[in-house]
């Protein structure tokens, strides 16, 4: 078993023909000011310019591979990943100022915590119109974050969950692994900061909703047949 170094902070950034946000959202990492994070980079088959975007950040981690979705890139990201802690972020967000060190702070307060969450806010990028998915109330003021790019968790509460699902089209992994994590009662904690800036625009991968709703549905589903079996029990 890989050992992970104490106190690193990976970060995984899935990316699909990202170049035109990128660079955005890698500088939201690094000026977090967290003296030990890795930034893994995985290129998911994109056919825009973002590797060679990707292959200038200095530092980063850059891996390359055929197109098989945002589950596998952020599977990918986290085997290549060396950290304690483990984060992720999609190419268009944004991490707020302050997210790594408030997550970490309160990780270490309390070894019971398998991984930390925290508000979101939706800002629409100048020039775009707001998409049909991309309610109004969205952005009157800022959510509760139940998207990866918000979470900060321990690699070992992360491991015990397992591997993002490769079966969604839509990128609705992130949901399928948080239902896995709430049946097998790892803990997790909802902070009232900001954390998390999701920038709308017209070509978000979120905004496929033909997709993602049947998706979704079908993780309920299975949640709720899970969990009537646990009580037929």
């Amino acid at each position: 078993m890989q050992s992970h170094v104490p106190g690193r902070i990976s970060v995984v950034v899935p990316v699909y023909n990202g170049a035109r946000h990128l660079p955005d959202a890698v500088r939201s990492i690094q000026m977090q000011g967290h003296p030990d994070t890795e930034i893994i980079l995985v290129d998911d088959g994109s056919s825009d310019d973002s590797w060679p975007v990707i292959s200038g950040i200095a530092g980063a981690v850059a891996i390359r591979q055929q197109n098989q979705g945002p589950g596998a890139a952020r599977n990918r990201g986290v085997e290549a990943a060396s950290g304690e802690y483990l984060c992720f972020l999609d190419q268009d967000d944004l991490w707020c100022e302050g997210k790594t060190s408030l997550q970490l702070e309160r990780l270490k307060s309390d070894p019971g915590l398998g991984y930390v969450l925290g508000h979101t806010r939706f800002t629409l990028l100048d020039g775009h119109v707001r998409p049909g998915w991309a309610k109004e109330r969205y952005f009157e003021k800022p959510h509760p974050g139940y998207v990866v790019g918000v979470m900060m968790a321990r690699r070992t509460a992360f491991d015990r969950v397992g591997p993002f699902s490769t079966g969604f089209a839509s990128g609705v992994d992130d949901v399928e692994w948080f239902v896995r994590s709430q049946q097998l009662q790892v803990r997790r904690e909802m902070l009232a900061e900001t954390l998390l800036e999701r920038r709308v625009h017209d070509s978000n991968f979120s905004g496929n909703t033909a997709q993602s709703n049947p998706e979704l549905l079908s993780i309920i589903r299975r949640k709720l047949i899970a969990e009537r079996l646990g009580k037929a029990g």
